[in-house]
Order: structure tokens, then C-alpha cells, then sequence
């Protein structure tokens, strides 16, 4: 996973974790050191006055002058409302030598949420609310460095969304904005001898419709049977840079804990 430590043999790597709440403080701070530079990932919240929480995160390769912040701001003073909203400026260029380099897809297959590639050169405001009415749980939001909003109406096992946005091109961003309607849904069933399949399914409305699901069958032996269509690839899907293939996937497995 973490293939650019060539430079390693030279070095002893120290490390230092500090979690804990100071005053009214709540901290959770990392501190590498490889040689001369001092690396840290320094996450703050505090709530001031009733209702509005606070929180902050910085982040340096301890070589540039400048390095990745976030400052965010949450408030529920609403009744039934948690609204928030969120400045990120992740474009600085840093070598974060310790980062696990393991991309989120490898041969067009998904491997994890690296979280270094879902935000590395990211940079303008977040906007989040959320309800609940009725029995519903609605949440929306506004991404301006994806140019990106929808918004969302879900209640158990199943949700709703309207997606707005503007595609990326090689170049950058297009000028349309492209919509997107999408249902999902997930249930458990047994299915003749097999117990707890767990089932899940999506229809996507843009340009073309776009349909899919899964079957999940865990055997008491520990095999993990999954069976998976799709008629095409899923536009909701591609924030993690993820291109869903199409067609019938069948894959088995053990997870085995050591």
C-alpha cells in the first residue's frame, strides 16, 4: 500500500497521537516525523454557545509553506433541522509520504474510498440540510468544487434522489447541467434453502435509463456468494471514480479474521 517510502532507509519514523477534549476543546491530533520535516493531521471541535458546533481540520506534509484545511459549522437551533455548511481548500500540492496510495479502482474494478483521491486539489463550499416529516428522512446538499446538488428523500430501506450537476470533460467541467432521478431500494428474503439473501436494486433516469441489482448470500461456512446486473454504467456512482460494469458478475469469497 504505501509504495513511495524509497527515501525510508535513511530515516527513523516517529509518530505521536494526542485525542482528548482540552477546556472545551475536543482535539485529535497526529504528528509523523521522518527526518527533519514534521507531518500532522490536526482535527478541533468545540461548540461556543448552545446549538452551533465548530470544527476544523488541518493538514501539511511539514515541506510546504501551506498545506489542506476545512473549517465547517453545524446548527440544529431549528427545530427538527441540521443545517451545515463546510470551506475546503485541498489543492496545495503535498507529498504525504505515509498516505496509502492504494487508487479506488484498479482494471475498471472498486477497491476502497481513498480518501486522498476523493479529495486531493478540492477547494470551494459545502452547504448541507437535513429533516425528518412525516416518517421521512429529507437531506439535500451543495458541493460548489463538484458543482454538484441534490437532494434526497429516504424512509427504511429505500430513497429518492433528484441530482444536479455539471459533468467533468477532459478539460474541466461542461457548460449543461445534467440531471439525475434515483430509486434504491434493499430487502432481506429467503430464497429456498438459502436464509437471509440480502437484495438490493436501482433504476437511474438521465440520458438513458440505467437499472441494476445485487443478491448477497453469506453461507454459515463463511462464503460470500454475490450475484450482480447491471444494464449500464450508474452517472451516481462516478464521484468515487468508480465505472460500474455492465452485464451479469458473479464473485465468491471468504472473509477470514486474524
Amino acid at each position: 500500500m504505501f509504495d513511495n517510502l524509497d527515501w525510508a532507509d535513511n530515516y527513523y519514523i516517529l509518530g505521536a497521537n494526542f485525542k482528548g477534549a482540552f477546556d472545551d476543546i475536543d482535539l485529535d491530533a497526529t504528528f509523523v516525523s521522518f527526518g527533519e520535516p514534521i507531518a500532522y493531521d490536526i482535527v478541533a471541535s468545540l461548540s461556543p454557545v448552545k446549538d452551533i458546533n465548530l470544527s476544523g481540520q488541518f493538514i501539511s506534509d511539514g515541506v510546504a509553506e501551506e498545506g489542506w484545511y476545512k473549517f465547517a459549522v453545524s446548527y440544529t437551533g431549528i427545530p427538527n433541522w441540521q443545517l451545515g455548511a463546510a470551506y475546503r481548500d485541498f489543492s496545495t500540492p503535498l507529498d504525504l509520504i505515509l498516505r496509502d496510495t492504494t487508487p479506488p479502482v484498479v482494471d475498471g474494478s472498486f477497491v476502497i474510498p481513498n480518501p486522498y483521491f476523493l479529495n486531493v486539489g478540492l477547494e470551494g463550499m459545502i452547504l448541507t440540510a437535513a429533516t425528518n416529516y412525516a416518517g421521512y428522512d429529507f437531506s439535500g446538499e451543495y458541493d460548489y468544487a463538484l458543482r454538484r446538488t441534490y437532494v434526497e428523500a429516504a424512509k427504511d430501506n429505500w430513497s429518492a434522489k433528484l441530482k444536479l450537476f455539471y459533468p467533468w470533460e477532459d478539460d474541466g467541467f461542461g457548460d449543461e447541467v445534467e440531471s439525475l432521478v434515483v430509486f434504491r431500494g434493499s430487502t432481506t428474503a429467503d430464497v429456498a434453502m438459502l436464509k437471509n439473501v440480502k437484495f438490493e436494486g436501482v433504476v437511474e433516469f438521465g440520458k438513458e435509463a440505467v437499472y441494476g441489482g445485487s443478491a448477497t448470500y453469506k453461507a454459515p461456512i463463511g462464503l460470500d456468494v454475490v450475484a450482480e446486473y447491471y444494464s449500464d454504467n450508474l452517472k451516481d456512482d462516478d464521484g468515487l471514480g468508480w465505472i460500474q460494469e455492465k452485464g451479469l458478475v458473479i464473485r465468491a469469497g471468504y472473509t477470514v479474521n486474524f
